[in-house]
């Protein structure tokens, strides 16, 4: 990523493991980019930024976003 710290590229490994042992990373969207922007908005925070992933994943799941542009979903 380049403009991380050490201690910074730490919490982005600790993030990402936390998200696969969660099975948070199905889909391909979410990125080492994608998971830096929410580490980056909490100021590195683990516990602050997987609160706001997990509310994001919820939120995504209850407004069926993965689904938006399927064909189902249009009938």
């Amino acid at each position: 990523m380049g403009d991380m710290s050490e201690e910074q590229e730490h919490m982005l490994e600790t993030f990402k493991k936390f998200c696969h042992e969660e099975n948070l990373l199905t889909n391909p969207q979410f990125d080492d980019y994608a998971l830096l922007r929410f580490l980056r908005a909490r100021k590195f925070d683990f516990e602050k930024t997987k609160l706001m992933f997990l509310n994001f994943m919820e939120w995504r799941k209850e407004h069926d976003v993965d689904n938006i542009l399927s064909v189902s979903s249009l009938h």
